[in-house]
């Protein structure tokens, strides 16, 4: 998500707003409206007081359990992992949820970010990002989470770090990731089997592998640049990569409420009851012009 945000930035050059874009602002912003504000606004809430939970769990740990730098560091790494292998489990199991769900997300997106540059009063809008097949967004997910942990792990023995005793002093460090693992993954089946007892598309179900790429790349800058300075400063290194990504979801987060702001003023100016507002996202399944 970090990631790819950055590399957005030196890509997208603006282009100008085509007319069928407004014309499809015209006749689905109302939808996209109540999509973002009803589904795409809970879920940055829901992932930045998630983030928010384990800054606070990580804190506990380091003051009261005194756990290590290394510690620390791999907790945050092992939960990225635990991410990685939900969405394994979530393309195995319902992969036409997770390919409708994440088309009606990115064109909910496409709305509003048209909208809110015409309200804004500009004529131009960041180039379309590149959107990479859901599946190979997970194989690079799972190809880092097999070569990442293994390199997080020799970068850090090559400085005396990764060790047994200094990764795992702590008795309550290995119980704390089996329960964390457990629960993650029976609230990942739980997730999948809720998506499923619905038609397809009526329930959201979407890959976080690229949180897990962030974490990774947070995870071994920070601890090839904190390392020489000892264990104490990996705890340094772990907090950082979660107020990173706090500060970027809530960041996104903020600007996703402008946007949505913007396109709200637009449709009740041009719609005052707009009635598409209270409707839900709905594609028919044959339609396959989902980068339109």
């Amino acid at each position: 998500m970090i990631l790819e945000f950055v590399f957005d930035l030196f890509r997208r050059e603006p282009v100008p707003i085509r007319d069928d874009e407004l014309e499809t602002l015209d006749r689905d912003g109302a939808r996209a409206l109540n999509y973002g504000m009803s589904r795409s606004i809970k879920r940055l809430r829901m992932r930045f007081f998630a983030i928010l939970r384990t800054f606070l769990f990580l804190l506990w740990c380091w003051y009261m359990w005194r756990w290590s730098g290394s510690g620390l560091l791999a907790f945050v790494v092992f939960g990225a992992a635990l991410t990685v292998l939900v969405d394994i489990l979530r393309q195995l199991l319902a992969p036409r949820w997770l390919f409708y769900s994440h088309s009606r997300a990115h064109r909910a997106a496409e709305v509003v970010i048209v909208g809110s540059r015409v309200e804004s009063g500009r004529s131009t809008r960041p180039a379309r990002p590149l959107r990479p097949p859901l599946l190979m967004t997970l194989a690079i997910s799972s190809a880092c989470t097999l070569i990442g942990l293994p390199l997080v792990w020799l970068t850090l023995n090559q400085f005396g770090l990764a060790t047994w005793d200094n990764v795992f002093a702590n008795f309550f460090m290995p119980l704390c990731m089996l329960f964390i693992g457990a629960w993650r993954i029976g609230r990942g089946l739980l997730g999948i089997q809720y998506a499923k007892g619905a038609t397809v598309g009526s329930r959201d179900l979407l890959l976080d592998s690229d949180d897990a790429l962030d974490v990774y790349a947070l995870a071994l800058v920070l601890g090839v640049l904190l390392a020489p300075f000892g264990g104490s400063a990996l705890v340094w290194a772990a907090f950082l990569v979660v107020l990173v990504r706090l500060a970027f979801v809530a960041y996104i987060w903020q600007r996703q409420r402008q946007a949505l702001a913007l396109l709200q003023k637009r449709i009740y100016r041009q719609h005052p009851h707009a009635p598409g507002a209270n409707a839900d996202w709905q594609y028919d399944e044959t339609d396959t012009d989902l980068d339109r």
